[in-house]
């Protein structure tokens, strides 16, 4: 099974690689990843990866932007290593939200996201939670969005927790917090949310009873 599938870790996240290796009891394959006196990344897999099936696990933290230009550069040095396919597992997709024009002028940088990955020669992206299901359409490719909903919900169940319900942010979020409540068999309540400002949020009211209750907020 495993004899040409390669998982390769960029910095973002070597940890879940190792995990998810260990899970599968196959080897992490190696990757060079340094840098020039100038800032500039330099990255290639240590050995052939020709006619290989490899998976590149890099995710949105607190460096985004240098992590992104790192899966870059990973993706074309997989694809001019001549790797069969290429499949890029992002847990936490970045610019997610940037997804749509809310005021004029705005750039939609979801898509264009999807575009430098693609172009940079990805063949497939797994994702978790992406902020909205229509990014899908984003890519020219597959594109599995997993969603962790049912893990929450065993969770949940397990704790016992007595007096729940499920909270949404805001109207976006309302379908999944929802489809989580029904898992657990309790009620929703939603939030209104406004931005008065850029990277600002308020919220303005409340629909749903959640006096005395515990509260899960899912987004």
């Amino acid at each position: 099974m495993a004899s040409n599938l390669r998982i390769f870790s960029g910095s973002s996240h070597p940890d879940l690689a190792k995990a998810i290796c260990s899970k599968l009891k196959i080897k992490l394959s190696e990757l060079t990843i340094s840098k020039f006196a100038c800032g500039e990344i330099y990255a290639k897999p240590v050995e052939s990866v020709r006619g290989d099936d490899v998976f590149i696990i890099q995710t949105g933290t607190g460096n985004v932007n240098e992590e992104l230009i790192e899966l870059f550069i990973i993706l074309d040095s997989m694809k001019r290593s001549f790797a069969r396919s290429i499949h890029v597992v992002i847990p936490y997709y970045p610019y997610a939200r940037q997804d749509r024009v809310a005021s004029p002028r705005e750039p939609i940088t979801a898509k264009l996201m999807a575009k430098l990955i693609e172009e940079a020669g990805a063949d497939h992206v797994i994702t978790m939670q992406i902020h909205s299901e229509q990014q899908q359409g984003f890519f020219g490719f597959p594109i599995d969005h997993l969603n962790a909903r049912k893990l929450f919900a065993k969770y949940f169940q397990n704790k016992k927790i007595k007096d729940l319900v499920v909270v949404a942010p805001d109207a976006g979020a309302a379908k999944d917090a929802d489809r989580l409540a029904r898992l657990l068999g309790v009620t929703i309540a939603v939030m209104s949310k406004m931005r008065p400002g850029f990277n600002k949020a308020e919220i303005t009211s409340l629909v749903g009873d959640v006096k005395g209750k515990n509260c899960i907020i899912f987004d």
